[in-house]
Parts: structure tokens; C-alpha cells; sequence
């Protein structure tokens, strides 16, 4: 695909998804969601998943997104509570026609906390395809036969690696990463880092070996300044997740399995114009999305059909910046394009 075509879709994508934005505020039915719990095998053990599936006010979608939060969250990016449901992508979602299902990786959230060094990139690959297959079944009280993964950050990382290995999926949406990520970003998230205790602000009970936590009032590494809400910073520390040993030592993994076994499902890259971590020269080009779906075309098969979206001044966290709508837009107006039918 020439870059002149990618970058006509981008423009495509975002006006049809401006064309079809949900009303915001109390006017807006409420999802209908509900609470439920996966048992996956993990190491020979059972853990349990916590997900929460929610569908439009007429019933579940013939799409379900699987939306799979990144490194220091749980479900809880994707659907941060109060501010009149600014930040509820399933909210969102809904309001369009969509079901979502968004889950805790195991280690966080109301999920299952394994040894740190079972936690990885791999296991949570395989823990996604065994809820992608219980979700198939109908072992959920629904049954989808088309499932859409939903990452952000190592959420992405974690989709990609599902897709690539397991090839069960109908498409991927792949926000907040592109491959690979900057060193510097990368050393500052580290630099921000520390044990899982109570003195860095970790309850006793998560706090665990080899479990890490990003430090207290450091949040604002994720945002561009001037596109995000003050106040949201306080709720993000809230909800503050920890994150393990073996996540930060398999992060190369999904690289390599998708080098050598391109993502075959449609695909749709979302990316932060500001994102410190892939749109910083002089380390990397300024983010296009020709550049950004250039840059990913070794990791995807001609038959994904890669496309790109750029969310214009929104850093990092592209579901909680005051823009969301934009990105929130290409994604639904690409699942509705990609499956019309």
C-alpha cells in the first residue's frame, strides 16, 4: 500500500467516524453491563481474569472488543469513573452499537496476582486466546463469533503477540505502541519506577517479589501537556496498578513473533501525535500515519490491511487525554468499515 493511499484512509477513517460520533451526557442510555469472572491456566495453576462485558441498551453487538489495558493499569484506562463518562470507552462504544469486554491482566485489579516472574508477555497472550476461546463458546452467558482485541501500550504488545501466535482473532486495534519504542521514554518510565510496597504506596496484599509500581505523583509522564484534565491525574493515581519482572523482560517477545509470523487479521494502528515514546525526534519521525504504518509494515501481513490514525496533540494515554473523541472515532468508524457485514 503506497503511502499516499495509507494516508487517504487515515483521512477517511477520521471523518467517517466524525460523521457517526455518539452525543455525550446524561442523555445517553447506559450501557448494560455486567461482572464476570474467567478461570485461564496459567503455569499448571488456575487464576481467574476479571472482565466486564458490556453491550448497548438493544443487546449484545455481533462485534465484541476485547480491550486489554497496558503497563500500571487495569480496566480502569479504558473506563475511568465519574467526569460525566468522558473517559468510558465502553460508554462510548455502546452509545455506537458496540459490546466490549474489558478485562484486569492477571497481576492487576480485582484479577489473580501469580509469582511476578509467571506474569509475561507470553503468559498474557495465552491467557487472551483462552478467553477469546470461551468467549467463542459462549462460556460467558453470550457467545460473539467475531472478536476484535483492543490494546493499549503492553495491552498492544500483549494483542499482537496473541494474534501472531494464535491467529484466533477477527482484527486488532493496536493504540499506544509502535515497535520499537524510544530509549529515552523508555528509561524515563523506568527511572520512575519502584518496589511494590507500602511505601510506595502499594496495599500489603499486592505487595509482592518482584512486583513493581510506578512512584507516586508521576502520572503525568503519559500526557501531553494541555490536553489532559488536572483533575484526571488524581483518579489516575487512584487507580494506580503495579506491574512485574517478567512483563519488563519479555517486552522484545511480541517483536520477534510478529517478525516472523506477520498479523494476517485487519488492523488498525491509533497513536498519540506528542507520545514521548514514538513521536519524539531526532530519535524517531514525527508521527504521520503514513509514518506510523510504515514503520509497523514488517510486523503485518499484506493482508491486514494496516491502517493508521493519528490523535492530533494527545500524548501516551490516548483514551484519557481531553481529545479522546478523535481516536475514540477511528476506531469505531474502523470496525464498523472493516466489518460491515
Amino acid at each position: 500500500m503506497t503511502t499516499m493511499l495509507r494516508a487517504a484512509l487515515a483521512v477517511t477513517i477520521a471523518a467517517a467516524g466524525m460523521a457517526m460520533m455518539p452525543a455525550r451526557g446524561h442523555a445517553e442510555a447506559d450501557p448494560v453491563c455486567r461482572e464476570v469472572d474467567i478461570p485461564v491456566q496459567l503455569s499448571g495453576r488456575t487464576e481467574h481474569m476479571w472482565g466486564e462485558i458490556c453491550d448497548p441498551v438493544g443487546g449484545p453487538s455481533a462485534v465484541l472488543q476485547v480491550l486489554i489495558p497496558g503497563i500500571t493499569y487495569d480496566h480502569h484506562y479504558w473506563d475511568m469513573p465519574g467526569f460525566d463518562g468522558k473517559y468510558s470507552y465502553p460508554r462510548y462504544a455502546a452509545a455506537a452499537g458496540y459490546s466490549t469486554l474489558a478485562i484486569d491482566r492477571l497481576g492487576t485489579g480485582n484479577s489473580s496476582r501469580p509469582a511476578a516472574l509467571d506474569v509475561t508477555t507470553v503468559s498474557h497472550a495465552d491467557t487472551v486466546h483462552q478467553l477469546v476461546q470461551a468467549v467463542r463458546r459462549g462460556d460467558l452467558g453470550e457467545r460473539w463469533n467475531t472478536v476484535v482485541t483492543v490494546g493499549h501500550s503492553l495491552g498492544t504488545l500483549i494483542a499482537e503477540q496473541e494474534a501472531a501466535v494464535y491467529r484466533d482473532v477477527d482484527g486488532v486495534i493496536a493504540t499506544g505502541w509502535l515497535i520499537p519504542p524510544g530509549v529515552v521514554a523508555s528509561a524515563g518510565i523506568l527511572a520512575r519506577h519502584g518496589v511494590a510496597t507500602p511505601g510506595n504506596g502499594v496495599p500489603q496484599q499486592d505487595s509482592l517479589p518482584l512486583y513493581f509500581a510506578m512512584t507516586p505523583g508521576n502520572r503525568a509522564f503519559f500526557y501531553t501537556a494541555g490536553n489532559y484534565d488536572p483533575e484526571l491525574l488524581a483518579a489516575d493515581e487512584r487507580y494506580r496498578q503495579t506491574d512485574t519482572a517478567g512483563e519488563m523482560m519479555t517486552v522484545p517477545i511480541p517483536w520477534a513473533s510478529a517478525a516472523l509470523a506477520p498479523i494476517s487479521a485487519p488492523a488498525l494502528l491509533v497513536v498519540g501525535e506528542s507520545d514521548s515514546f514514538f513521536c519524539t525526534p531526532p530519535e524517531h519521525t514525527v508521527c504521520t500515519a503514513a509514518q506510523a504504518a510504515e514503520s509497523q509494515r514488517w510486523f503485518f501481513a499484506p493482508q491486514s490491511n494496516l491502517q493508521a490514525h493519528v490523535q492530533p496533540g494527545s500524548g501516551h494515554n490516548i483514551a484519557l487525554s481531553l481529545n479522546n473523541d478523535d481516536g475514540y472515532n477511528a476506531m469505531i468508524a474502523w470496525i464498523r468499515a472493516t466489518f460491515a457485514g
